[in-house]
């Protein structure tokens, strides 16, 4: 079964600190269940390294190696159509003071071996 996965990118928010409190404190808390009872099998969240071009385009993502797993795209169609939706969107965007969160859906993936 193929899978698909939500991307989720959260801009540079106007203070580190406080987005990191509310983020592991509320959001996580309110958007898992939300997520796993939809039928995410998992998510692994990563804060992006400055590189010597500079600071990365988002300061937490949700993606590739921050994946959050869906079986079938009918799944996560389901589960984004869940009431509970809006409010854990709302949610991000409050947190996310930077800028409005991006989501992405992937479509088909490839892998390649180096």
């Amino acid at each position: 079964m193929a899978e698909v996965r939500l991307f989720v990118g959260y801009p540079h928010p106007t203070d580190a600190a406080a987005f990191e409190k509310a983020y592991a404190e509320g959001h996580i808390p309110m958007a898992g269940p939300i997520l796993a009872g939809a039928g995410a099998t998992k998510a692994v969240l990563t804060r992006p390294a400055d590189t010597p071009a500079g600071k990365p385009h988002f300061y937490r993502i949700a993606e590739i190696h921050s994946e959050i797993h869906f079986p079938p795209l009918e799944t996560l169609s389901t589960a984004l159509g869940s009431a509970e939706v809006p409010r854990a969107v709302a949610d991000a965007n409050r947190i996310s003071t930077g800028r409005p969160v991006v989501a992405i859906i992937s479509g088909e993936e490839q892998t390649v071996a180096f």
